[in-house]
C-alpha cells in the first residue's frame, strides 16, 4: 500500500508543479460568408478595445511572462498567405509591432503588441511600409501558422490565421447571376 501513496503523491506533485509559460497566441479566423466581421481568440492582454470591420481586425495589448516566458523581437513585419497559384499577390496578411520590454508594476516583464489582420488582395510590394516581410503560405482554406514568417518563435507569439478559399461552385453560382442580371437589364433598355 505505500508504493501507491508513493505514487498517489508523486502523481500529485507533478500536477501540480509550476509549468513555465507557453506562447502566447492569437488566432484569426474569415467568416464563412465574407460579409461577418473577423473573429479573434487571444490570451493577450488588451491595452485597447478590439477594432474591427469586413475584412480587417485589430488588436493592441502586451503579453507578459505568466503568458509566456520569452518576448518576440522588437520591430515591425509582415507575413501573408498567397494567393494559390501566386508568389506576388496575398489573399490576407498580417501586420505585427512588437514593442521593447518593459516592468509592469503587476506583471513583470512585458512587452506591447500591435497584430492587424487584413483580408484584402494585395501584392507583396504594395504592403504598407516599414513592415519587413518575411515570407508567407499558400492560402489553402485550413489553421495555417504564420509564426515562422513573423520570426516570433520559440514560445514567444503564436499566429494562426484561417481565411477562406472560394469554392469553385460558389464561383460560377456568382458568374451566373450576374450573367442573368446583365442579360435582364439589356432586355429592358432594348424595350424601352
Amino acid at each position: 500500500m505505500g508504493r501507491w501513496l508513493r505514487l498517489a503523491v508523486l502523481l500529485i506533485a507533478v500536477t501540480l508543479a509550476p509549468r513555465p509559460a507557453s506562447a502566447a497566441f492569437i488566432t484569426f479566423t474569415e467568416a464563412a460568408n465574407g460579409v461577418d466581421p473577423i473573429s479573434v481568440l487571444t490570451n493577450l492582454v488588451p491595452t485597447a478595445p478590439f477594432f474591427a470591420t469586413v475584412g480587417f481586425f485589430e488588436v493592441q495589448g502586451f503579453h507578459h511572462q505568466g503568458i509566456s516566458d520569452f518576448p518576440i523581437v522588437p520591430g515591425s513585419r509582415s507575413a501573408g498567405l498567397f494567393k494559390p497559384g501566386s508568389s506576388t499577390i496575398l489573399t490576407d496578411y498580417v501586420l505585427l509591432t512588437g514593442g521593447e520590454v518593459f516592468v509592469d508594476a503587476i506583471f513583470g516583464l512585458s512587452q506591447n503588441i500591435t497584430i492587424r489582420f487584413v483580408s484584402q488582395e494585395t501584392l507583396v510590394s504594395a504592403l504598407p511600409g516599414g513592415f519587413t516581410f518575411g515570407g508567407g503560405l499558400t492560402l489553402d482554406g485550413t489553421l495555417q501558422d504564420l509564426s515562422p514568417f513573423l520570426d516570433t518563435l520559440p514560445e514567444g507569439l503564436r499566429v494562426t490565421v484561417q481565411a477562406n478559399v472560394p469554392e469553385p461552385a460558389s464561383l460560377v453560382l456568382l458568374a451566373t447571376g450576374l450573367g442573368l442580371l446583365v442579360k435582364t437589364s439589356r432586355r429592358r433598355a432594348a424595350r424601352v
